[in-house]
């Protein structure tokens, strides 16, 4: 147990006396430079401030070159921090070289100025060199290492150097670091190893001499590390920096940020942490040496002791767990207190804790803990480059503010969370009042303060009383946020991307990022009863661009002239009086709200060719939204929050509704059924709206079935026109008809009634009485199909095309029977011819009586015997009627054929009659062939020129309709 316990006690003492060793190796290195402190008053001069100078008591030199470093606590003077100056002794004049830090460069006054990226020289060690030719009017400037033009942005030559020497140049020349002629004003900081030459020096030289990841062992000829000051005033003093606090080495490159506030978990301190920076919270050590620089600093920090003591000590959550601190902490793992080097799942986290001898200071720990007995505290490790650091932005503060608005975090002289302005504005917590205090250094009556607590940390949006700010309000929402301009800032202080802003998705853990979301910002003349005004000089008019999908055409009743559509109507316009927000490249996403929808100017517009002229409605079904077009713009510091504005001018305002509507159509069935129907959806202004705005044909869609029952829609196309002023835009429908099932109905049963009636001349003479019924019959079925065929049409004043087919075909039939009955009259004149040459008194007749042969005898009345004529056509008649031989006298007269077996009139002429024959013969023979041949040509005649003059008429209609639209 000795042996262990002495070999323990020389492990300790070969530590101590390591840093002993070190700690004098760096006393050797240390660096000559100087302490410029703060007159904490309002001006930017007071005596106390002083001068610190160097006569040369050598002319100014015709070449001159400098290094230093320089490091800024504080710029409460105006955005500009001196760092030398070079000036003539016993002159009133301004000095002739003088450089100086800005907010967005490095100048030297009057002759040259470099743009840089942004960056930050407070809290922060920078060696700068710079080698001018007065002679050759060359000036170079290095700044830790790298050439400004390599770094910079852009530059400005000013003025020739050498005009800045042009007097007096056997005066003296003055040194006078940390001062700028111009407004007196000195520098709040440090400046160290100074030294100046008579000549210049090369790149190289500049390039090694300015290399910030050492001190390069340099002696100006005219001013060095030995060089006699000139010191006066009370607040610059002399002192000597270690090496390592200079250089930019990793520790130095990074802060310690203590925050004196209690955390239960893990995952609450790396929230913490990350409000000031991405994974921030301390840990990752790389050595021992690391962690001792880091407790250290904890340990001495008085908010830590004040508020994070847990039995006597000041545990503290790092980032580092169980799993990596053997591989990544390497010296510094060993157990706390008793606990073996490995890896445990119950305890994966690490605390660090301070207050105890460090290389016994830390321990595992579970990521949550159960009481706030066992909480800690955190510190926040951030990023402290000249162009890598982390900047705070204080939004919400109106144009004419005097604060900062960009701010830089660290610990005040008392351990509390600082954050320090680019200029003049710090805000500090005050433990006593439990206030956080904002003021402005320079004029101590600008000031402000909020209740928020100590472990808000001011993340999020915070209420705060502003005095003597300049700006009409006392109380304002504020935010201290490090969110880029296009990141959003959550409640809790934590960034996301603006784009997640108000996408009906939660990103932010207290759902801050689904709130107000304010699509439309109204200017304050805004009038929702006032058409937007036009910003194109070339148009009069508003411009309303106007779609349609046509979802169905439902109902196309051509008696009651009317047709009905479902449909979407989109209108599409600029409002240039809005602004926009929050709009996203999902449309969907850029619905308004039903208070927007009713606070902004909307066109409204009338179905000119409806019934009870509907118009458009602006109801829980229509939706409006804005289309996301433009750049956006960025808010800037006034407002609370980071959002991107559209202007109304570059994003339309688009309305989108459904309606099923009857509109009117007047159908022009001259052509029927060859017709193309032009059914009209007529929109025009309501009102007077149509003076200030005009409508224009966008996008016509159709997302139906192109059949439609009996028609086919064609095509669809928008078109408008103009008249007294007033546009009225026309959505046409161009309807064609299925003509097949015209064709079943109508031209099929017409064409075999026709064939059917011209079947009967093939009926042999014996079925004269048939072949009549069937035509007239024929002549019955094709007046009935003409008759319902009208009556499902509406009445027109003019003769249809259909009309003219059906009267052809019921003339086929009416025709037939004509030329039947008249060549059944001249067969019946030749067979009384032929019975009258042979002496036969009586006229014989074969008929078909119910598909029996029947002869009939028809007698002349003079000669007729009593019951001769019972077979005749009276007979024949008086039996179809019911009657009786013995009451056919009293009740018909019957009518009688001069009998064949009369005898012949002695003056008739034989000749005659024989030439009287042949002329019937020829004329039958003619009526026979035009019955067989003549009549089908006919019938094939008209039905080809009909169906080619009706389908050339709807091609040809079709044609004009797709060439003009």
């Amino acid at each position: 147990t000795k042996l262990i316990l002495l070999d323990s006690l020389l492990q300790e003492m070969k530590l101590d006396l390591f840093y002993i060793l070190l700690m004098a190796s760096e006393a050797r290195s240390a660096i000559r430079g100087f302490h410029f402190q703060d007159n904490k008053i309002e001006q930017r001069f007071g005596d106390e401030n002083g001068h610190l100078t160097f006569n040369t008591g050598q002319p100014v030199p015709s070449q001159l070159s400098f290094c230093l470093w320089t490091y800024v606590d504080f710029d409460r003077f105006g955005g500009q921090v001196p760092i030398i100056e070079f000036f003539k002794a016993g002159e009133s004049v301004d000095s002739f070289i003088a450089m100086l830090w800005k907010l967005d460069r490095i100048n030297i006054d009057g002759i040259k100025s470099y743009m840089l990226p942004e960056f930050t020289i407070l809290k922060l060690w920078c060696h700068v060199c710079s080698s001018i030719d007065f002679e050759l009017s060359t000036k170079v400037i290095y700044i830790d290492g790298f050439d400004a033009e390599e770094i910079m942005t852009r530059d400005n030559d000013l003025r020739d150097p050498s005009y800045r020497i042009s007097n007096n140049t056997q005066l003296p020349m003055l040194v006078r670091p940390g001062h700028y002629y111009f407004d007196n004003k000195p520098i709040i900081g440090k400046l160290a190893d100074i030294n100046v030459w008579n000549r210049t020096l090369s790149k190289e030289e500049l390039r090694t001499f300015s290399d910030c990841k050492k001190v390069a062992k340099v002696r100006g000829s005219v001013v060095n590390d030995e060089t006699k000051w000139n010191i006066t005033g009370s607040l610059i003093s002399e002192e000597f920096f270690d090496e390592s606090e200079l250089v930019c080495s990793k520790s130095n490159r990074l802060r310690n940020v203590f925050l004196p506030v209690l955390y239960k978990a893990k995952e609450d301190a790396e929230k913490a942490c990350n409000f000031l920076s991405s994974d921030s919270l301390a840990g990752n050590f790389q050595d021992l040496d690391e962690y001792r620089k880091f407790h250290m600093e904890g340990s001495s920090n008085p908010a830590t002791m004040a508020h994070c003591l847990k039995d006597n000590f000041f545990p503290h959550w790092i980032s580092d767990s169980a799993e990596n601190t053997t591989t990544r902490i390497g010296p510094w793992a060993g157990p706390f207190p008793n606990q073996a080097n490995k890896l445990s799942t119950e305890h994966p986290c690490t605390k660090a804790y301070l207050g105890l001898e460090y290389r016994k200071s830390w321990g595992r720990s579970s990521c949550a803990e159960t009481s706030w007995s066992a909480s800690a505290c955190a510190a926040c490790t951030i990023k402290h480059t000249k162009f890598d650091f982390t900047n705070l932005l204080m939004k919400g503060l109106c144009e004419l503010t005097v604060f900062d608005t960009k701010f830089q975090i660290s610990n005040d002289e008392r351990g509390y969370i600082s954050f320090v302005g680019e200029k003049y504005t710090v805000i500090e917590y005050n433990p006593e009042d439990l206030v956080w205090n904002m003021y402005n250094v320079n004029n101590p009556s600008v000031k402000g303060y909020t209740n928020a607590s100590l472990s808000s940390l001011l993340r999020g949006y915070h209420l705060w009383t502003i005095r003597n700010d300049g700006c009409k309000a006392e109380e304002v929402y504020l935010s201290l946020t490090r969110c880029l301009k296009d990141q959003f800032t959550c409640g809790d202080g934590l960034c996301i991307d603006v784009e997640k802003r108000c996408d009906s998705v939660t990103d932010c853990e207290d759902n801050s990022d689904e709130s107000n979301c304010q699509k439309v910002l109204f200017d304050a003349s805004y009038q929702q009863f006032i058409a937007p005004p036009v910003t194109n000089q070339t148009l009069s008019k508003l411009v309303i661009q106007v779609s349609a999908d046509i979802v169905d055409v439902q109902e196309m009743d051509e008696i009651s002239s009317i047709f009905q559509v479902q449909f979407y109507l989109h209108f599409s316009w600029y409002d240039t009086r809005l602004t926009f927000n929050n709009l996203r490249q999902d449309e969907g996403l850029n619905q308004l709200s039903v208070e927007e929808k009713l606070s902004v100017w909307i066109p409204n517009l009338v179905f000119d060719n409806t019934e009870y002229k509907l118009s458009t409605k602006i109801d829980e079904e229509a939706s409006l939204t804005v289309l996301r077009r433009g750049n956006p713009e960025f808010a800037d510091n006034v407002d609370l929050e980071n959002s991107q504005f559209y202007k109304g001018s570059e994003n339309p305002i688009s309305l989108s509704r459904f309606y099923n509507i009857r509109f009117l159509c007047q159908y022009d069935l001259k052509w029927y059924p060859f017709d193309i129907q032009n059914c009209q959806m007529n929109l025009v202004m309501k009102g007077k709206s149509g003076d200030f705005a005009t409508l224009e044909t966008k996008i016509l869609q159709f997302l139906g079935k192109p059949d439609q029952n009996e028609y086919v829609i064609e095509t669809l196309y928008m078109s408008t026109s103009e008249s007294s002023g007033i546009t009225t835009l026309k959505i046409n429908v161009i309807l064609g008809r299925r003509l097949m099932a015209i064709v079943l109905t109508t031209y099929m049963p017409t064409i075999i009634l026709t064939i059917i009636s011209h079947a009967t001349n093939f009926f042999k003479p014996f079925f004269f009485e048939a072949s009549v019924t069937v035509n007239l019959t024929s002549l019955l079925v094709l007046v009935t199909l003409f008759v319902n065929l009208s009556g499902s049409l509406p009445p027109t004043s003019y003769i249809k095309n259909i009309d003219v087919y059906l009267i052809f075909c019921m003339l086929v039939p009416f025709f037939e029977v004509l030329l039947h009955t008249y060549i059944d009259y001249l067969r019946n004149q030749e067979e009384s011819s032929e019975e009258g040459d042979s002496g036969n008194s009586k006229k014989k007749r074969l008929i078909n009586r119910h598909g029996r042969t029947m002869e009939v005898i028809d007698e002349d009345p003079d000669n007729d015997e009593e019951g001769k004529w019972d077979c005749s056509w009276t007979s024949l008649i008086l039996r179809g009627v019911g009657l009786s031989a013995e009451n056919k006298m009293s009740k018909v007269r019957p009518l009688f054929v001069k009998s064949v077996s009369s005898t012949p009139g002695k003056d008739t002429d034989a000749m005659a009659e024989k030439e009287e024959g042949r002329s019937r013969q020829r004329r039958m023979i003619v009526c026979r062939r035009f019955a067989l041949y003549g009549v089908p040509l006919v019938i094939c005649f008209f039905h080809g020129l009909y169906w080619i003059i009706g389908m050339n008429h709807n091609i040809a209609l079709m044609e004009e309709v797709r060439d003009k639209y």
